[in-house]
């Protein structure tokens, strides 16, 4: 069976002939209109790179403003150095693009800081969403093919997890892996491996059928799973922006709610999240003067670049929270005050979701390669 060919967005098409960095000593020189310079750096313009080479120079060349943005005093800051960040990512994730899908490399720490870079690029497009939300749910379920003619009437109203991952595919994830993200009981079972309609079992990578998991241990790059136990125990908390963060409003033990990871202070221990279908902070589009309503509300507005205000009933809109992991409530008090809502568990993808492979979801690996 020929298997018809994918159609990317054009926001994945647009960043695909995003061109190359250029040197930096060319970049000076053009800025300056030095153009008999230019030329003659140019003659000198190093080769061209492979993809194991682009992908040392996006992690090695980020690994100092990561830890910038990580160490931030304010989100004011933590802003700024995000956006520093985000300028550094995009021509080297545009090379990378333009070399194909593959993003293997030796070193599993590359691969890790590669992946941060596309995670960061997923929640500068949500951001984008919450600056302009107009018709956010439609256009969302639209671009994943579950418009509300193919939903249950109790789901027509849940896109928080069609949100996430409209995001993710923006920045490559594979379209194949969409559904494992789909309802809060999906991402429990794709980052922690079980399988079924919506996790598929097999991968085909490498010429060869492989169990998921295990062809993402012989890369060195598994799916991160940590629950609220997990980060109650552990002293430094590896969570960045773009992971995946289930929300539990109902103290069922288990998340009921899907949304990203905006940013977060490893110092205070502070989340800051952006979900669709959320009923957190939407942006503020009233004329006239504006000032944030509390500290909370300043600080998520720090966090954007964008005026907010409380959500408003009936709105399909796109809405930040602010979480505090340091404090937060015991799963035992049962009650359903808004005060009381704790992040359940935070995920983290594989860098070979973000590769084009082909999966399986039958019980036992195909016999033949995929055609």
């Amino acid at each position: 069976m020929r298997v018809p060919a994918r159609r990317e967005s054009e926001v994945a098409a647009q960043r695909r002939r995003e061109p190359p960095p250029p040197h930096p000593l060319l970049a000076l020189q053009q800025s300056a209109g030095n153009q008999a310079v230019v030329r003659h750096l140019a003659r000198f313009a190093e080769p061209e790179l492979d993809t194991e080479q682009v992908m040392e120079r996006l992690a090695y060349g980020r690994q100092t403003l990561f830890a910038a943005m990580r160490s931030a005093k304010d989100e004011k800051e933590r802003r700024l150095r995000t956006m520093a960040l985000r300028a550094f990512d995009a021509p080297w994730l545009a090379r990378l693009r333009a070399a194909g899908t593959d993003k293997q490399h030796p070193d599993p720490d590359v691969q890790d800081m590669v992946l941060a870079a596309l995670q960061l690029e997923a929640i500068s497009t949500a951001e984008g969403v919450l600056r302009d939300p107009e018709d956010a749910a439609r256009i969302t379920k639209d671009s994943v093919g579950m418009r509300d003619d193919h939903l249950p009437p109790k789901e027509k109203y849940d896109w928080c997890g069609f949100f996430a991952v409209d995001k993710f595919m923006e920045s490559d994830l594979d379209r194949e892996l969409k559904a494992g993200y789909f309802h809060v009981a999906n991402v429990y079972a794709y980052f922690t491996y079980v399988y079924g309609k919506r996790v598929p079992q097999w991968i085909y990578a490498d010429d060869a059928w492989h169990e998921t998991r295990e062809y993402h241990k012989l890369r060195g790059a598994e799916r991160r799973w940590l629950t609220a136990e997990d980060m109650e125990c552990q002293e430094e908390l590896d969570i960045r922006p773009g992971d995946l963060a289930l929300v539990d409003h109902s103290w069922g033990g288990r998340g009921d709610h899907i949304v990203m990871v905006h940013s977060f202070n490893p110092q205070t221990r502070v989340l800051h999240t952006i979900g669709g279908n959320d009923s957190g902070l939407q942006v503020d589009t009233r004329k006239g003067e504006h000032a944030p309503a509390n500290e909370k509300e300043g600080r998520l507005e720090d966090a954007t670049g964008t005026p907010l205000r409380t959500y408003r009933k009936g709105d399909d809109r796109v809405g930040m929270r602010e979480y505090d992991l340091a404090h937060q409530p015991d799963v035992t008090e049962r009650t359903r005050d808004y005060t009381k809502i704790r992040i359940a568990a935070i995920g983290r993808p594989s860098i070979v979701d973000f590769e084009n492979h082909r999966y399986s979801g039958e019980e036992f690996p195909p016999a033949t390669a995929p055609r």
